[in-house]
């Protein structure tokens, strides 16, 4: 929980009322936390509001007692990321402390002095990238899985946000976004006359080199990546992909566009989706055009005729679904999650929105019911209720009537 005074002057979580000042009349404000629980491959991390402070409680995976692990500094944490061995926390005042595995990330010494004023961290398989609020990007960990950028260093400024995928990562140079994939990064960096260009780093196999796209990486405006391969959206609607073979802008996906609206030139590209092995381009006229590996939803062959009229596209790690103008639903992909709906085909139907987890879909439906599908058998009831909680406020705020949830 954060407070803070009337006049906007935060309170240091570990004083007292009166240590800060505080006297009768005076007006507080208070911000609740949400508690989250992160994981990798060997340890769970649990973060919450205590006593006015967030506090951090691990454990390892082969015991059920607490993990001495945690670092001796773990209050005022806003956010975690985690290598499969390592762990990164953001504290409130802009600073960085980092655990486990060195090799992964887990010590950041080298670089301690440049991790102030950070906003947000993102991972890939072996390192870490940190954006601080300057919109300069600082990256530790493994070399080959994205954790030395000092060769483009120069280039990455003015970025925004970061997000990630599993083998890179990438700075865009407008709107700031940065996807990751397991070994690299790319960052689309903020430019003063608009969309911008694209600056990668890391394994060059899988998207951390873009030097044979690099002039076509221009006014770029967003960013998607699967666990190989980047694709950067334009703004003139066109796609560009680098990174892993298999992912990229073959002629037969080529074409694939240019025939969607039957007059053959094709219609330009709205947004992108990407499972971890596939990406799905939603067009300006509401078609659908899916490419990569087919379990992972790269075919989208036997819906084809359904995919018409398709406003948003959303993605588990191995399925895609769309929500259609009409309120309906369609998915393909790996079955057990999420690309076979059947089971619930019957109550996809009145959907206002349309989420995903990495195995799961959860879909709103405009009298207040949830469904879901895909892997939910690790959804349980109390988990179930928490979500909810959160899907009834949203319905609640835009006055939609609410009847039950499917589970």
């Amino acid at each position: 929980m954060a407070n803070q005074l009337e006049d906007g002057a935060p309170l240091k979580p570990s004083s007292s009322l009166r240590d800060a000042g505080i006297r009768d009349g005076d007006t507080l404000t208070a911000v609740l936390h949400d508690a989250f629980l992160v994981a990798n491959r060997r340890s769970f991390l649990l973060g919450g509001a205590s006593a006015g402070a967030s506090l951090l409680r691990s454990w390892d995976t082969s015991s059920s007692s607490s993990s001495s692990s945690s670092p001796p500094d773990v209050t005022e944490v806003l956010e975690i990321q985690s290598t499969p061995f390592a762990f990164s926390a953001v504290k409130a005042d802009g600073s960085v402390v980092t655990w486990g595995r060195a090799e992964e990330g887990g010590d950041s010494a080298h670089v301690q002095e440049q991790l102030e004023q950070v906003t947000q961290i993102q991972a890939t398989e072996h390192s870490f990238a940190a954006l601080r609020a300057d919109g300069t990007v600082v990256s530790w960990g493994d070399a080959d899985f994205g954790g030395d950028s000092s060769h483009v260093q120069a280039q990455l400024h003015g970025v925004r946000c970061i997000q990630r995928t599993s083998r890179a990562f990438a700075a865009l140079k407008i709107d700031g976004t940065v996807a990751a994939t397991h070994s690299a990064f790319a960052a689309v960096v903020r430019s003063p006359c608009g969309p911008g260009t694209v600056v990668a780093w890391g394994n060059p196999g899988a998207g951390g080199d873009a030097s044979e796209v690099q002039e076509e990486l221009k006014q770029v405006v967003a960013l998607q990546s699967s666990e190989g391969a980047f694709v950067a959206l334009r703004e003139d609607g066109t796609l560009i992909a680098w990174g892993h073979p298999n992912l990229g802008l073959t002629s037969d996906v080529q074409a694939r566009f240019s025939s969607t609206d039957g007059s053959g030139s094709g219609s330009s590209v709205g947004a992108v989706q990407a499972s971890e092995g596939a990406f799905a381009a939603l067009l300006e006229n509401g078609r659908v055009v899916a490419w990569g590996c087919s379990r992972s939803g790269g075919c989208t062959r036997e819906v084809e005729d359904e995919l018409w009229g398709v406003r948003k596209v959303q993605a588990t790690s191995h399925a895609f679904a769309a929500l259609r103008s009409d309120a309906s639903v369609v998915t393909w992909g790996r079955p057990d999650l999420g690309g076979d709906s059947s089971m619930v085909r019957s109550q996809l139907s009145g959907i206002w929105a349309l989420q995903s987890s990495p195995r799961a879909f959860a879909a709103l439906r405009w009298d207040g019911e949830v469904v879901l599908w895909g892997d939910t058998g690790s959804l349980r009831r109390r988990r179930t209720k928490r979500l909810w909680r959160r899907w009834e406020a949203n319905v609640k705020h835009c006055g939609v009537r609410k009847s039950g949830m499917n589970i």
